[in-house]
């Protein structure tokens, strides 16, 4: 039985257009991943089992320890310095601090800051305060 962010979700992809079972299915199978399985809309940095659970390679460039030392304080509940090494400095991320900020949110997990410049053009308002 679905619960009630399927069935947002699946009334919003019908009134997007998705009309196919195929399309359909595929779309929801990515939101389903994306936000582990609709319980999650924002990224929470949270990864428990060491530092190869991270999957974003320039999240290395300062190296295992620099990572391993990020990672150890998202886990305390300080995410902003694992933001920067996952994102800061690419994907538009150029400014100090953009690299948490513009972490994932949604069910697609935006994680770009042209992709939340769409979404305030669309929603009205920013995700980054949609989730506060």
């Amino acid at each position: 039985m679905p619960n009630e962010h399927e069935i947002s979700m699946l009334r919003a992809a019908r009134g997007a257009g998705l009309t196919s079972r195929e399309e359909m299915a595929n779309f929801m199978a990515q939101m389903s991943h994306e936000s582990t399985g609709f319980t999650r809309l924002e990224e929470s940095f949270r990864y428990t089992q060491g530092v190869h659970q991270i999957p974003v390679r320039s999240a290395w460039r300062e190296g295992e320890q620099a990572l391993e030392a990020a990672r150890q304080e998202a886990l305390q509940g300080r995410p902003q310095e694992l933001g920067r090494l996952m994102y800061g400095g690419r994907m538009g991320n150029d400014d100090a601090g953009d690299g948490y900020l513009y972490r994932g949110r949604g069910y697609t997990q935006l994680d770009r800051p042209e992709f939340h410049r769409h979404s305030v053009a669309a929603l009205r308002v920013a995700l980054f305060e949609l989730y506060r």
